[in-house]
């Protein structure tokens, strides 16, 4: 009697997504319900337990269960996704020594595979698939960081474009605010896209971006009326020729999200681009790794260019830090470039 109800609490434990105290309660019994264990472990993905009690069934296969297991493991989602609790059932349960170092290949984790394959005495792994994907990383690594510093820049542009506009609207009497506070007033918004297009000329060779070419001096015989009270911007006014030229289309990405030039939005987004640009701690403690299996197979060259391209990134941030905010206090902490000690590999005496 005891056990059947030991067994029918554990059966409500997984129905309320308890499975971890539902496979405690499941060996509590006596005898122990070794299979509803199994399961219970196996869905609260503590797989290694799953895997003790299941050796503890004759009639479990398991390799067959490693297999199964695996592969929930790498189709997992979030933070429940664990290539290499994958990698460990395919080598030690399943045998499977190639799926193993594929696996862990796959995952980025480098050094995990590398001594997955010395210790199964398996050196054509390492030149088949080690090897040739931590070359093919560098490459897709030089790519990334090129392609980080080239947005960086280009919004740095904007950003510092948009809010050195606002600090001027308000220095001239414009607040830049709507009813509610999001964004800039109709006046406000126009002047800023006419702003915007007569200052091209102080952005050098990125003029011919578009993410910092809009408004027309339509949009500014629009603003003229909401801000004919501002000397500032009777003074541009006057310089601006009347033309009948239709406003230039808005960049895609507004007409895609509906945010409007010049506001607090596009603020915010641009900010966003910005910030989602820089290196992060997990993108240095994936470098650093890369790097040191760069090193270990003799390509150290190719890991000073990697980390040359990166201390160049992180130096230009650091000469064009994000510009102060102007929607309010900004919530993002203060950018300090990171220490060297925890991404670079290779000395600069080299």
């Amino acid at each position: 009697m005891r056990r059947q109800i030991l067994v029918a609490y554990g059966s409500h434990q997984v129905a309320t997504g308890a499975f971890a105290s539902a496979g405690h309660t499941f060996l509590s019994a006596v005898p122990p319900a070794l299979e509803l264990a199994v399961d219970a472990f196996r869905k609260a993905s503590e797989w290694r337990l799953a895997m003790s009690i299941a050796a503890r069934i004759d009639t479990c296969d398991l390799a067959s269960l490693a297999y199964e297991m695996a592969d929930e493991l790498l189709n997992a989602m979030g933070t429940t996704r664990n290539p290499v609790a994958a990698a460990e059932l395919y080598i030690h349960y399943c045998h499977d020594v190639d799926e193993g170092v594929a696996t862990l290949v796959q995952a980025r984790e480098w050094g995990l595979a590398l001594q997955a394959a010395q210790l199964h005495q398996r050196r054509d792994l390492i030149e088949t698939e080690v090897e040739p994907l931590v070359l093919q990383a560098a490459d897709d690594m030089e790519t990334d960081i090129g392609g980080r510093f080239a947005t960086y820049k280009k919004h740095w542009v904007r950003l510092t474009t948009l809010r050195e506009q606002i600090r001027l609207f308000r220095l001239h009497g414009i607040d830049g605010k709507t009813n509610d506070g999001n964004g800039l007033d109709d006046g406000a918004s126009s002047a800023a896209s006419a702003f915007s297009n007569m200052s091209m000329s102080s952005v050098g060779s990125h003029n011919s971006n578009r993410d910092i070419r809009f408004g027309t001096s339509l949009s500014f015989e629009t603003s003229s009326h909401s801000a004919t009270t501002s000397p500032f911007y009777a003074a541009m006014s006057s310089t601006e020729p009347t033309s009948s030229s239709k406003a230039k289309k808005m960049p895609r990405r507004f007409r895609r999200t509906k945010i409007q030039e010049g506001s607090a939005d596009e603020d915010a987004y641009v900010e966003t681009s910005l910030r989602a640009a820089m290196p992060n701690a997990e993108f240095l403690a994936d470098l650093r790794q890369l790097l040191t299996m760069l090193v270990y197979f003799g390509h150290t060259p190719r890991a000073q260019t990697i980390q040359g391209q990166l201390d160049a990134f992180l130096h230009h941030i650091q000469t064009h830090v994000p510009p102060a905010p102007v929607h309010g206090e900004s919530t993002e902490v203060a950018w300090a470039r990171p220490d060297n000690a925890t991404w670079m590999v290779v000395s600069r005496l080299l």
